[in-house]
């Protein structure tokens, strides 16, 4: 197995140089809206008006956005930034990303015919699923990171009214890569047994979207079923109160990951390509 490592990374990199520009402009996208929520704190009223919003909003969309009933009276600029990281464009561009590529790498190379050429050489389907997650998780990773450097850019450079600390989103950061990761990994699966890449991404995107109201739904919303919900580990105003990272979170989250990599290589190992 550890002599196959080359070969994964050669799909991974060769995925990578393919399809690059669409990786840049969803990390840059992140970026940029991480900054401009940031610089845009000033035009809206501040501490001030923001706080008044959040008096306001009903239980229901509290829920939707994580706010704690005990933020409701303390919501500052830290806890503003924070639901930037839960802003639907964020979750949007990292969810994207995720379901686009989960759907081509396997389904789409099917479905194009590429992979044939592909596995015409001497490679293990496992290697090729493998490279391909390898790409789609690094990318998700590039995407949490540049998104954290657009809040800390929007930090550095605009006049806020205190000092805001940039580790708790360092970790929310990491907490949206893994994530992200599971979410596309859950997606993968799909991908394995299908030859069709819109069937995959429409099927994809219904069950990430799912999952998200499920996470919302008080039937829905506590353990045991909201363990297997990767929405349920991803709490960015958590974060910021307690200024932790959940490890009981972060374990579950890879721990999809491997449990729906592992899935992903068995039936594609097993599939017929035709």
């Amino acid at each position: 197995m550890i002599n196959e490592i080359p070969m994964v990374l050669t799909i991974a990199c060769a995925t990578l140089r393919r399809k690059w520009i669409s990786l840049v402009t969803f990390a840059v996208g992140a970026c940029l809206f991480q900054y401009l929520l940031i610089t845009t704190y000033p035009a809206i009223g501040g501490a001030a008006a923001v706080n008044s919003v959040v008096r306001t909003i009903p239980p229901a969309l509290r829920r939707l956005l994580k706010i704690a009933p005990n933020l409701q009276a303390s919501f500052d600029i830290r806890d503003y930034i924070a639901l930037g990281f839960f802003h639907p464009v964020f979750l949007g561009l990292g969810s994207a990303f995720v379901v686009a590529r989960a759907a081509d790498a396997l389904a789409g190379e099917i479905e194009h015919g590429a992979i044939y050429l592909v596995l015409s050489r001497p490679i293990r389907r496992w290697v090729l699923v493998v490279g391909k997650l390898l790409e789609m998780l690094g990318g998700a990773g590039i995407i949490a990171l540049l998104s954290w450097f657009g809040t800390a850019t929007g930090v550095w450079t605009d006049s806020l009214p205190h000092r805001i600390p940039l580790t708790p989103y360092f970790l929310i950061a990491l907490n949206a890569w893994a994530l992200f990761g599971a979410l596309g990994c859950g997606v993968f699966v799909m991908s394995s047994v299908s030859h069709r890449t819109a069937q995959v991404a429409g099927l994809g995107t219904t069950c990430i979207l799912l999952a998200f109201v499920a996470d919302i739904l008080p039937a829905t919303s506590e353990p045991p079923v909201a363990l297997f919900n990767p929405w349920h580990h991803y709490d960015p105003p958590a974060i910021v109160s307690t200024g932790l990272l959940s490890s009981t979170s972060i374990a579950l989250l890879v721990g999809w990951i491997i449990a729906a990599s592992a899935v992903t290589i068995g039936l594609f190992a097993h599939r017929d390509l035709d």
